[in-house]
């Protein structure tokens, strides 16, 4: 859960972002941006942090945070379904890429905690690289389907997937033992579909509780 903790100091440093957004013209806040997101990338990339959510790494997020801004701005008025799936997919492949040499270097013996520099952590370049890539692509798909519901409980179904995939494990995964290969994608769908159906169960209930407070009279 330490997102949660990288979201306070994400919203600490949101008012300076748009001071300085406010004051800058666009083109060199864009410029602004890139050179930021570069440098912070290659200075989370080489660094060591005591913790996980601590403000120097939340600075480094700014990075993907201002950058996921000023693609959604671009992207507003840009449909294309074609180029949107080019993009993710190459999002996608340098991701595959980056977990072979992850899986080489595990049957070389050399585990992730002892690299010298990670491969699969957010800041590095080419994960920096697929995100961007994919966030683009997204950005700019003509979607029919209407997702809002999906979106509206992603917070919810990210809070409840933790215990929902502990309680998978300890009472089937230990007990059953299943191939990998047909296990991973199998509990995947089960810890999203159950997250999905307590975050509904959840709202409604908050719902009922929200109205029979606002039904009290206090006279």
């Amino acid at each position: 859960m330490w997102y949660m903790y990288m979201l306070a100091g994400l919203y600490f440093l949101t008012p300076f972002l748009v001071l300085i957004r406010i004051h800058s013209k666009k083109k060199d806040f864009e410029k602004i941006v890139c050179v930021f997101l570069i440098w912070a990338s290659l200075s989370a990339w080489t660094s060591r942090h005591l913790l996980t959510w601590d403000l120097g790494r939340a600075f480094f997020y700014t990075g993907y945070f201002m950058t996921g801004y000023i693609i959604r701005e671009k992207t507003k008025e840009r449909q294309n379904n074609r180029q949107g799936i080019c993009l993710i997919l190459c999002g996608v492949i340098i991701e595959l890429m980056t977990a072979y040499v992850q899986y080489v270097h595990i049957l070389r013996g050399i585990a992730e905690q002892d690299e010298v520099y990670g491969l699969i952590s957010p800041e590095t370049p080419w994960i920096l690289c697929a995100s961007v890539l994919i966030f683009c692509g997204f950005s700019i798909l003509n979607m029919k389907i209407n997702f809002e519901r999906i979106s509206s409980y992603t917070f919810y179904i990210y809070l409840f997937h933790g215990g929902v995939w502990n309680i998978i494990v300890r009472r089937i995964m230990k007990r059953c033992h299943p191939d990998s290969n047909l296990a991973i994608p199998c509990c995947v769908a089960a810890v999203f579909l159950i997250s999905y159906i307590f975050t509904g169960f959840y709202k409604k209930c908050v719902e009922k509780v929200k109205k029979g407070i606002f039904s009290w009279r206090l006279f």
